[in-house]
C-alpha cells in the first residue's frame, strides 16, 4: 500500500471501523489527515470515532474542522449538536441543530432533539412545538409521541397527553413507561380503574419498575384496598430500599390497620434515608401520638420544624394530635415554636419536593 495514498488509508479505517476496532480506524483516519489537512469525511469519522468512545471534547473539534470543510452536512451538525446536548450545551447544540434544519428541513431528529431540551428547560410550549413538528416528518417514532405526551401532561392538557401515549404505544406496544404514564393521566382525571390497568400492563413489560409499583399502590390505597396497596410499597421498596415515599405510604397503612411499631419501623426508616423531609417527622409524631408517646411526637414534631417552619401550624389544627393536644409538652411546644416564628428565631424554610413521577 502507497503510505501517500488517502483513500487507501481511509477504506482500511472503515473496515477497522466497521469491525469495532476504533483505535486502528483512528490511526488509519489520522494518516489520511496527515496525507490530507482537507479530507472531510477522515474527520467527518475520527468524530464518530470519538463520540462512540464518550471523548466529547476530541468529537468536538474534528466536527468543527470539518465543518469549516464542508459547512453544508446536515448529518455533520446534527452530530455537533449531540455533542453539545451530551456536554450539557444547550445554547449551543440549539444552534447546531437549528443549523441541520436549515441545510435538511425534513430533519425530524433535530426537531425531536430539540424538544428534549426545550423540555429539560421546562420550556414545555416550545417542546410541544418541536415534538409535532418531528411527528409531521416522521409520524412512527414512538419516543417522540411519549415526549409529546409528558410535555402536555405537564401542561395540564390531560387529554392531549393520553392521545399521545395511546399514540405511542400504538406504534410500540412494549413502551412500558407509556403505559405508566398513560395509567397517571387516568389517576389524575380520577378514573381509578383505567390507572390501575395501564400500571399493570407496564408492570407485565417491567416488572423491576419501583415507580410503577408505587404508583400502583397508590391508587390501590385511593381505592380503600390497603392489603394490596401495601403488597404494591413493599414490592417498590425490594427494588428500591431508599424509597421514601414507600416506607412513607407504607408505614402510613401499618398505623391505619393499627400495627403502630410496623409504622414507626417504617419511618424511621424513611428518615434514614432522607433525614431533611418534614413530612416523614411529621407523620411519625402522629404515629406517637397512637402509642400515647407525647414526648416522642413533641420530638418529632420539634425535628419537622426545624426543617418546616409551618409544621407549628398545621399541628395546631390537625385532629390527629387531639390525643396528646393538652400534654404539657405538646403544649410547650406549640407555645415555644409560636414565639419563635413571631421573630426571635427565622430559620429559612426547606424541605425537599416528593418525587414527581
Amino acid at each position: 500500500m502507497n503510505p501517500k495514498n488517502a483513500d487507501l488509508h481511509y477504506n482500511l479505517g472503515l473496515a477497522f471501523h466497521q469491525k469495532g476496532n476504533l483505535e486502528a480506524a483512528a490511526t488509519e483516519y489520522k494518516k489520511v489527515i496527515q496525507i490530507d489537512p482537507q479530507h472531510f469525511d477522515a474527520h467527518y469519522c475520527l468524530g464518530n470515532i470519538y463520540t462512540e468512545q464518550g471523548d466529547l471534547k476530541a468529537a468536538e473539534v474534528f466536527y468543527r474542522k470539518a465543518i469549516q470543510i464542508n459547512p453544508k452536512d446536515a448529518g455533520l451538525h446534527y452530530n455537533l449538536g449531540l455533542v453539545f446536548h451530551n456536554l450539557g450545551d444547550f445554547e449551543m447544540a440549539k444552534d447546531s441543530y437549528k443549523q441541520a434544519i436549515q441545510i435538511n428541513p425534513k430533519d425530524a431528529g433535530a426537531y425531536y432533539n430539540l424538544g428534549i431540551i426545550h423540555h429539560s428547560q421546562e420550556n414545555f410550549e416550545a417542546a410541544v412545538t418541536k415534538y409535532k413538528k418531528a411527528i409531521q416528518i416522521n409520524p412512527e417514532h414512538a419516543n417522540t409521541h411519549y415526549c409529546l405526551g409528558v410535555a402536555y401532561r405537564k401542561l395540564g392538557n390531560l387529554e392531549a397527553a393520553e392521545d399521545s401515549y395511546k399514540q405511542a404505544i400504538q406504534i410500540n406496544p412494549k413502551d412500558a413507561d407509556a403505559y405508566h404514564n398513560l395509567g397517571l393521566v387516568y389517576y389524575n382525571q380520577g378514573n381509578l380503574e383505567a390507572a390501575v390497568t395501564e400500571y399493570k400492563k407496564a408492570i407485565q413489560i417491567n416488572p423491576k419498575d419501583a415507580h410503577v409499583h408505587y404508583n400502583l399502590g397508590v391508587t390501590y390505597a385511593v381505592q380503600g384496598n390497603l392489603e394490596i396497596a401495601a403488597n404494591e410499597y413493599q414490592l417498590a421498596i425490594e427494588i428500591n430500599p431508599n424509597y421514601v415515599l414507600a416506607h412513607d405510604d407504607l408505614a402510613a397503612i401499618y398505623a391505619l390497620k393499627g400495627n403502630l411499631e410496623a409504622a414507626v419501623t417504617e419511618y424511621k426508616k424513611a428518615i434514614q434515608i432522607n433525614p431533611e423531609y418534614a413530612p416523614i417527622y411529621y407523620n411519625l409524631a402522629l404515629a406517637y401520638v397512637l402509642q400515647n408517646e407525647a414526648t416522642l411526637s413533641a420530638e418529632s414534631l420539634q425535628t419537622a420544624m426545624d426543617l418546616d417552619e409551618e409544621t407549628v401550624a398545621k399541628a395546631r389544627l390537625d385532629s390527629g394530635f387531639d390525643g396528646i393536644r393538652d400534654s404539657s409538652e405538646f403544649q410547650d411546644f406549640i407555645k415555644f415554636k409560636l414565639h419563635e416564628i413571631n421573630g426571635i428565631v427565622h430559620r429559612s424554610y426547606y424541605a425537599l419536593k416528593p418525587q414527581n413521577n
